[in-house]
Protein backbone atom coordinates (compact mmCIF):
# COMPACT_ATOMS: atom_id res chain seq x y z
CA UNK A 1 0.00 0.00 0.00
CA UNK A 2 2.68 2.53 1.03
CA UNK A 3 6.14 2.37 -0.41
CA UNK A 4 9.28 2.85 1.65
CA UNK A 5 9.61 6.58 0.91
CA UNK A 6 6.04 7.31 1.99
CA UNK A 7 6.45 5.35 5.22
CA UNK A 8 9.67 7.21 6.00
CA UNK A 9 8.02 10.58 5.32
CA UNK A 10 5.10 9.73 7.61
CA UNK A 11 7.45 8.65 10.41
CA UNK A 12 9.57 11.78 10.02
CA UNK A 13 6.40 13.93 10.03
CA UNK A 14 5.13 12.44 13.29
CA UNK A 15 8.55 12.74 14.91
CA UNK A 16 8.79 16.34 13.70
CA UNK A 17 5.49 17.18 15.37
CA UNK A 18 6.66 15.52 18.59
CA UNK A 19 9.99 17.38 18.45
CA UNK A 20 8.17 20.67 17.83
CA UNK A 21 6.05 20.13 20.91
CA UNK A 22 9.08 19.22 23.03
CA UNK A 23 10.98 22.24 21.67
CA UNK A 24 8.16 24.52 22.69
CA UNK A 25 8.14 23.02 26.17
CA UNK A 26 11.89 23.72 26.45
CA UNK A 27 11.02 27.43 26.40
CA UNK A 28 14.40 28.60 25.03
CA UNK A 29 15.26 29.08 21.37
CA UNK A 30 18.77 27.63 21.52
CA UNK A 31 17.58 24.51 23.32
CA UNK A 32 14.73 24.20 20.81
CA UNK A 33 17.23 24.20 17.94
CA UNK A 34 19.37 21.59 19.68
CA UNK A 35 16.29 19.43 20.19
CA UNK A 36 15.47 19.77 16.48
CA UNK A 37 18.93 18.69 15.34
CA UNK A 38 19.25 15.84 17.83
CA UNK A 39 15.70 14.77 16.99
CA UNK A 40 16.55 14.59 13.28
CA UNK A 41 19.51 12.33 14.04
CA UNK A 42 17.42 10.13 16.31
CA UNK A 43 14.65 10.02 13.70
CA UNK A 44 17.08 8.54 11.18
CA UNK A 45 17.79 5.61 13.49
CA UNK A 46 14.09 5.19 14.28
CA UNK A 47 13.30 4.96 10.57
CA UNK A 48 16.14 2.48 10.03
CA UNK A 49 14.81 0.34 12.87
CA UNK A 50 11.16 0.44 11.80
CA UNK A 51 11.76 -0.05 8.08
CA UNK A 52 14.72 -2.42 8.65
CA UNK A 53 16.75 -0.72 5.93
CA UNK A 54 19.82 1.45 5.51
CA UNK A 55 20.23 4.29 3.04
CA UNK A 56 22.74 7.01 2.36
CA UNK A 57 22.53 10.58 3.62
CA UNK A 58 21.04 11.86 0.35
CA UNK A 59 18.05 9.52 0.71
CA UNK A 60 17.39 10.69 4.27
CA UNK A 61 17.67 14.35 3.33
CA UNK A 62 15.24 13.90 0.44
CA UNK A 63 12.72 11.62 2.09
CA UNK A 64 12.69 12.71 5.67
CA UNK A 65 14.89 15.39 7.15
CA UNK A 66 13.32 18.21 5.13
CA UNK A 67 9.85 16.95 6.07
CA UNK A 68 10.93 16.57 9.71
CA UNK A 69 12.30 20.12 9.91
CA UNK A 70 9.21 21.52 8.18
CA UNK A 71 6.83 19.86 10.63
CA UNK A 72 9.05 20.76 13.58
CA UNK A 73 9.11 24.43 12.58
CA UNK A 74 5.37 24.62 11.89
CA UNK A 75 4.48 22.94 15.21
CA UNK A 76 6.90 25.04 17.23
CA UNK A 77 5.69 28.26 15.55
CA UNK A 78 2.02 27.45 16.14
CA UNK A 79 2.58 26.79 19.84
CA UNK A 80 4.81 29.85 20.16
CA UNK A 81 2.17 32.10 18.60
CA UNK A 82 -0.62 30.65 20.73
CA UNK A 83 1.24 31.69 23.87
CA UNK A 84 2.09 35.17 22.55
CA UNK A 85 -1.55 35.88 21.67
Amino acid sequence: MFNEEMKASIIFSVLGIIAGTVSFAANQTVIALVIAVVGALVARFVVETILKTKHDLKWYLGNGVVVYLFFWLITWTIFYNLVVI
